[in-house]
């Protein structure tokens, strides 16, 4: 009997595909045995500490933000009060 993936050098998991098949050596070589990555690590990390410098620099942006968003606000009343008199 044919076995597509013999036939293909592939993993019979990826014989059903008609292109993008990779062969097993490029699979092989793709994945690197001396990193290991833990995606489900249930360790807590810890955020990074901030400096004084950085710290300031997101209360500035927050100030300027809030800024921002209460001049649109202020802006959205008053073409509703304007709309009302209409």
């Amino acid at each position: 009997q044919f076995d597509v993936a013999e036939h293909f050098q592939t993993l019979p998991e990826l014989a059903g595909r008609s292109f993008n098949r990779p062969r097993i050596e490029s699979l092989q070589k793709s994945v690197e045995p001396t990193r290991s990555i833990n995606y489900y690590d249930d360790k807590e990390e810890e955020p990074p500490q901030l400096s004084e410098k950085q710290l300031a620099k997101r209360k500035k942006l927050a100030r300027k933000t809030a800024k921002t968003v209460a001049k649109a606000r202020a802006a959205a009343y008053g073409e509703m009060e304007a709309r009302k008199k209409r």
